[in-house]
């Protein structure tokens, strides 16, 4: 879900889909998964692990496919928005772990 949000905030103002909805990009992506979720079952299954690694590369089509924007925009928007996701999925560590820490001096 974090990354769906991030990455739609990079991919809603498109040049195929000039005003794309959330609901149409979570689509995507879920379809995206789908195929990535393939490609790693079908390769692990011929035991090509180190290419089941490299499927997340193919994440990229779909979302080049329907956003319109070259390949190296892509990469470089998919990349941005992964890292601002684990960013701020650190940040919520952070503050559930500080939380936690508070709870448990306070009633502990």
């Amino acid at each position: 879900m974090y990354i769906s949000i991030c990455l739609f905030s990079f991919f809603r103002h498109s040049p195929n889909i000039p005003d794309m909805k959330y609901s149409e990009f979570f689509v995507t992506l879920i379809y995206t998964n789908n195929m990535y979720t393939i490609y790693s079952i079908v390769l692990n299954f011929f035991c090509l692990p180190i290419l089941a690694t490299l499927t997340f590369v193919l994440a990229v089509i779909p979302l080049k496919q329907v956003s319109g924007f070259s390949w190296w925009r892509t990469i470089l928007k998919t990349v941005v928005a992964s890292l601002i996701m684990f960013v701020l999925l650190i940040i919520l560590f952070i503050m559930m772990m500080f939380c936690i820490f508070l709870f448990v001096k306070w009633f502990g």
